[in-house]
Formats: C-alpha cells, sequence, structure tokens
C-alpha cells in the first residue's frame, strides 16, 4: 500500500441490520438449493452418487466366440443339421452371402426363411457381390462389389454389419479400405498362427485391424487347418484364460467331398464344449457393436432429489455411435453410492422391457442400449 500523507485513508463502515439480513437469506437459500434431499433422508444426493462399468463380454461371460459358416444358409440337409444343432443349443452362427446367389430364383426365394431365422440367433455376413478375390482387383473394383453387397443386404432386410473376405483375400490396405467405405463395420481373415487368434485378449480393448479380424481355418483341406475338435479344443480353453474373442471359420461341415470338410461329429463337439463353458456365443457383427460400444460407453446422472422416500435421478447412457448399426445392449455393473442402502431400482421410460430391478449390496447388474435414452430412476431402500 502506499504509505505516502497524500494517500486518502481507508474508511471503515459499520455493517448495518439490513445487509446482515439480506446476507442471511442468501445463504439460506444457497443451501436450500445445494441441499436435494430437504426431507432429511441422509446426506444430499449427487450426479456422482452412480457409477457405471460395462463388462468385458455380454452378460458378464469370461470369453466371446463366433461360428461363421462360408454356406449358403440352409442349402443341404447337412447344413440344415448344423443349424438346428444351432439353434438348439441356444447358440449363434453367421453364414455368408454373396449377393449375384440371392439375385434371382430360385434361390431368391430363400430370403424370407433368413430373414425368418435372425430372431434365432442366425446373422449373414458380407461375402461380396461375387466371389471375388479382391485383392486381385482394383480398389474401384472393390468397392463396388463390397457395395453392392452392402445395398442388396440391406435391400432385403438382412442387416449387414460384417463381412468376409472370399478367400481371405483382404491383405491390402485398399481392399480393406474399399470394405469399410462401402459401410461393414468389421471383416474377417484367416490365421494360420494359433497366438495370433486371440482378439482383445488380456486387457486389449479394441482388435488390431476391424477390417481383417483373424479366424481359425476349420477342416481337413491343409495341416495347418484345425481338423478336428481335438485339435481346436485347446484354442478355445486358452481363450478362457485370456477372456479374448476367437472366431471359427467353417466350410463343409459333414460333408467329405466339399471343401475343407470338417467332421459333422466334431463340430458337435465343438457346441457342446462352447455350450458347457463360460463363453459368449455371439454372431460377428453383435462381437464388433459390443467392443465398440463399450470403448465409447459413457453414464452421465443428475440427481433430482428425494421423493416419497426415495432417491430420484435422470440417467443418459450412451456411446455417440449410429444406433441404427450400433445397437446390441451392453452389460453395466451400476454402483450406488446413496445416503441408504439401495434395494431397488424403479426406471421410466423401461429398460429393455424391464421397469424394475432388484438392487444387492448397493450394486445392480443391468443389460442397457447405450442410446442417449434419458431415464428417470427412483432409488428405494424398503
Amino acid at each position: 500500500m502506499d504509505s505516502s500523507p497524500l494517500s486518502p485513508k481507508p474508511k471503515h463502515r459499520a455493517v448495518t441490520r439490513p445487509v446482515l439480513l439480506i446476507t442471511s437469506i442468501i445463504l439460506g437459500c444457497f443451501c436450500a438449493c445445494s441441499d436435494n434431499n430437504p426431507t432429511g433422508l441422509g446426506k444430499p444426493t449427487k450426479s456422482t452418487d452412480i457409477k457405471a462399468q460395462v463388462l468385458k463380454w455380454y452378460e458378464g461371460r469370461t470369453a466371446a466366440i463366433s461360428l461363421t459358416y462360408d454356406t449358403h444358409f440352409r442349402e443341404t440337409p447337412m447344413v440344415d443339421q448344423v443349424v438346428d444343432e444351432v439353434i438348439r443349443r441356444n447358440l449363434r452362427m453367421d453364414f455368408e452371402v454373396t449377393t449375384a446367389t440371392y439375385d434371382h430364383p430360385p434361390k431368391q426365394d430363400m430370403l424370407p426363411k433368413m430373414r425368418e431365422a435372425i430372431p434365432s440367433g442366425i446373422h449373414f455376413f458380407g461375402h461380396g457381390h461375387k466371389h471375388d478375390l479382391h485383392d486381385k482387383f482394383t480398389f474401384d473394383y472393390s468397392y463396388n462389389s463390397f457395395k453392392i453387397c452392402f445395398d442388396l443386404m440391406s435391400q432385403w432386410g438382412l442387416n449387414p454389419k460384417a463381412y468376409a473376405y472370399p478367400g481371405s483375400s483382404g491383405y491390402k490396405s485398399t481392399t480393406q479400405l474399399a470394405n469399410s467405405l462401402a459401410g461393414f463395420i468389421c471383416s474377417r481373415g484367416a490365421a494360420l498362427d494359433p497366438d495370433s487368434l486371440y482378439i482383445c485378449s488380456g486387457q486389449e480393448r479394441e482388435p488390431v485391424n476391424w477390417q481383417y479380424l483373424p479366424s481359425a481355418v476349420m477342416g481337413q483341406e491343409y495341416p495347418e487347418y484345425f481338423n478336428t475338435h481335438a485339435e481346436i479344443e485347446p484354442i478355445m480353453r486358452n481363450a478362457l484364460d485370456k477372456t479374448a474373442w476367437v472366431i471359427l471359420m467353417y466350410h463343409s461341415i459333414g460333408v467329405p467331398e466339399g471343401y475343407s470338410c470338417y467332421p459333422m461329429e466334431d463340430f458337435f463337439r465343438d457346441a457342446e464344449f462352447i455350450s458347457t463353458n463360460d463363453f459368449w456365443c455371439a454372431n460377428m457383427d453383435d462381437a464388433a457393436c459390443y467392443i465398440r460400444e463399450r470403448s465409447t460407453f459413457r453414464l452421465d446422472t443428475i440427481a433430482l432429489g428425494e421423493e416419497n422416500s426415495a432417491f430420484v435421478y435422470e440417467m443418459f447412457f450412451y456411446d455417440g455411435l449410429d444406433n441404427a448399426m450400433y445397437d446390441h445392449p451392453l452389460t453395466v455393473d451400476l454402483t450406488f453410492d446413496c445416503p441408504l442402502p439401495v434395494t431397488s431400482m424403479e426406471v421410466d421410460p423401461p429398460i429393455l422391457g424391464r421397469t424394475r430391478f432388484d438392487v444387492k449390496d448397493n450394486t445392480l447388474r443391468i443389460n442397457v442400449l447405450p442410446d442417449e435414452k434419458r431415464y428417470r430412476a427412483t432409488l428405494r431402500a424398503d
């Protein structure tokens, strides 16, 4: 402070009673507005009272596995056996669609049956408009092939998302780029090195390359392929140990004269092993959606306060992705840090058809679509 004699001395003014009264009113209003729990159930509710953690795999399974079959859906009685076994065990399987094959009768007549099979866990992956080895062609040719395939599958109601390169011919970066630009969110290739088969192993959260996912080639065409269940079982066991996703590529199950025949009895053993171990048997497109949604998931909450002896919040589950393409539920653990132990949660609108959930030890595991929908959540302690 300037100590010059010319500097005026500061003036001290007494605080009057009206000023004190106004200050008290302002502070009282601030405290009341900060407390969203006026009836005294405990500490005020906060937006940080609810925390969320997405589980690595759907429904908390240890590992994921996809059964992909490079053949036409229900083309022969042997294919029917495979489909019936998959559905009987409540597993999932993907079939190829080379769109030129279905673009005219009689194959076109199969499209309604293919659509009807989707709710039973049968999905379809793009396989080119023609069964071309796309690495041998130009970018423009490959893009046109992929785009026609994607658009026709969309037109036919087959929900195209995943792709598989014929002959696994998708090594070139330009081929992969063309496939991605055509609309496919992931593409399957082949891997002969067993160590490279494990996708999202351990702490890895994303595949190394979405446009060339490695897969185990099944069948007896070459010694490097997995010829029997005894050969593929160690891979599946390792997938459980590594909490990884593994894709199996079949061609001719139970068809000795077909390309790379895989014995039917060994396929049944594969299905039994998957059914009796802690796998999420996932369609390839569903696994891709889950991983991508998981990577960008967020939960935002707004504490609304206390109503009728319950704590009320707004919740927003979102991932920032296109909901028309990324539409698989995530399995989420919610943890509640509320003034009283929470025993139930009621939501409006319903989450996947449910309006009430039991809560144990202040935690709740739910499946929810991260579709940016606004939910009103009421947490009860009764």
